[in-house]
Protein backbone atom coordinates (compact mmCIF):
# COMPACT_ATOMS: atom_id res chain seq x y z
CA UNK A 1 0.00 0.00 0.00
CA UNK A 2 1.13 3.66 -0.83
CA UNK A 3 0.50 6.64 1.01
CA UNK A 4 0.97 9.60 0.52
CA UNK A 5 3.45 11.80 2.45
CA UNK A 6 5.11 15.69 2.54
CA UNK A 7 8.45 15.11 4.35
CA UNK A 8 10.95 17.36 6.11
CA UNK A 9 14.15 17.00 7.14
CA UNK A 10 16.47 19.02 9.58
CA UNK A 11 20.22 18.26 10.55
CA UNK A 12 21.55 19.72 13.24
CA UNK A 13 25.08 19.43 14.19
CA UNK A 14 26.66 18.33 11.02
CA UNK A 15 30.62 18.64 9.98
CA UNK A 16 30.22 21.50 7.41
CA UNK A 17 32.66 20.08 5.45
CA UNK A 18 30.58 17.61 4.89
CA UNK A 19 27.64 18.94 3.73
CA UNK A 20 27.54 18.05 0.13
CA UNK A 21 28.21 15.08 0.64
CA UNK A 22 25.57 14.57 2.98
CA UNK A 23 22.53 16.41 0.64
CA UNK A 24 24.01 13.65 -2.48
CA UNK A 25 23.09 11.03 0.46
CA UNK A 26 19.90 12.17 1.43
CA UNK A 27 18.40 13.44 -1.87
CA UNK A 28 17.78 9.95 -3.49
CA UNK A 29 16.11 8.69 -0.30
CA UNK A 30 12.75 10.78 -1.60
CA UNK A 31 11.64 13.00 -3.67
CA UNK A 32 12.79 16.45 -2.56
CA UNK A 33 11.69 19.50 -4.30
CA UNK A 34 14.88 19.64 -6.85
CA UNK A 35 18.23 20.13 -6.06
CA UNK A 36 18.43 23.97 -4.41
CA UNK A 37 15.87 22.39 -1.11
CA UNK A 38 18.83 21.46 1.44
CA UNK A 39 19.32 25.25 2.13
CA UNK A 40 21.56 25.89 5.27
CA UNK A 41 19.86 28.09 8.19
CA UNK A 42 21.26 30.16 11.00
CA UNK A 43 21.18 28.01 14.06
CA UNK A 44 21.71 28.78 17.45
CA UNK A 45 25.40 29.60 18.31
CA UNK A 46 26.47 29.94 15.01
CA UNK A 47 25.50 26.28 14.02
CA UNK A 48 24.16 25.86 10.73
CA UNK A 49 21.10 23.52 10.11
CA UNK A 50 20.00 21.46 6.72
CA UNK A 51 16.75 21.61 5.86
CA UNK A 52 14.65 19.92 3.02
CA UNK A 53 11.37 19.02 2.13
CA UNK A 54 9.45 17.05 -0.17
CA UNK A 55 6.31 15.25 -1.32
CA UNK A 56 5.85 11.33 -2.51
CA UNK A 57 4.65 8.07 -1.37
CA UNK A 58 5.93 5.85 1.51
CA UNK A 59 5.22 2.19 -0.60
CA UNK A 60 5.52 -1.55 0.32
CA UNK A 61 4.59 -0.97 4.11
CA UNK A 62 7.41 1.32 5.27
CA UNK A 63 6.35 3.26 8.34
CA UNK A 64 7.34 7.03 9.09
CA UNK A 65 9.86 5.82 11.68
CA UNK A 66 11.45 3.16 9.13
CA UNK A 67 11.20 5.78 7.08
CA UNK A 68 12.97 8.54 9.59
CA UNK A 69 15.83 4.98 10.52
CA UNK A 70 16.78 5.09 6.15
CA UNK A 71 17.65 8.55 6.25
CA UNK A 72 19.25 9.26 9.72
CA UNK A 73 21.51 6.04 8.43
CA UNK A 74 22.01 7.90 4.84
CA UNK A 75 23.30 11.02 6.65
CA UNK A 76 25.03 9.82 9.80
CA UNK A 77 26.86 7.48 6.96
CA UNK A 78 27.67 10.53 4.79
CA UNK A 79 28.67 12.70 7.74
CA UNK A 80 31.42 9.76 8.91
CA UNK A 81 29.63 10.28 12.88
CA UNK A 82 26.70 10.73 14.55
CA UNK A 83 24.66 14.15 14.36
CA UNK A 84 21.19 14.79 15.18
CA UNK A 85 18.71 14.49 12.52
CA UNK A 86 14.78 15.47 12.59
CA UNK A 87 12.33 14.14 10.36
CA UNK A 88 8.64 15.28 10.34
CA UNK A 89 5.92 13.74 8.53
CA UNK A 90 2.61 14.52 7.26
CA UNK A 91 -0.04 12.13 5.84
CA UNK A 92 -1.80 13.86 3.11
CA UNK A 93 -4.21 11.11 3.43
CA UNK A 94 -5.58 11.40 7.36
CA UNK A 95 -5.38 15.57 6.75
CA UNK A 96 -8.73 16.58 8.31
CA UNK A 97 -11.27 18.12 5.87
CA UNK A 98 -14.04 19.09 4.72
CA UNK A 99 -16.28 19.13 1.94
CA UNK A 100 -19.05 22.39 1.41
CA UNK A 101 -21.63 21.90 -1.22
CA UNK A 102 -24.14 24.35 -2.78
CA UNK A 103 -27.02 23.37 -4.65
CA UNK A 104 -30.29 24.45 -6.11
CA UNK A 105 -31.01 25.32 -1.89
CA UNK A 106 -28.98 27.36 -1.80
CA UNK A 107 -29.93 29.03 -4.58
CA UNK A 108 -33.28 29.53 -3.50
CA UNK A 109 -32.02 30.96 -0.79
CA UNK A 110 -30.66 33.98 -2.40
CA UNK A 111 -32.36 37.43 -2.85
CA UNK A 112 -33.35 38.83 -6.37
CA UNK A 113 -30.64 41.25 -6.08
CA UNK A 114 -27.81 38.75 -4.39
CA UNK A 115 -28.87 36.47 -7.92
CA UNK A 116 -27.74 39.53 -10.33
CA UNK A 117 -24.20 39.98 -11.12
CA UNK A 118 -22.98 43.77 -10.13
Amino acid sequence: MSRSYGMTVKIFGHNPEKTQDIIDAVLPEWNWDGSDVFVQEEGTEDEEILFGEGMDNLCGGESEDEFADRVAKAVMVANGGPCEVEVGAICYEYIPSEIHTRDEDFWDSLSESERKVE
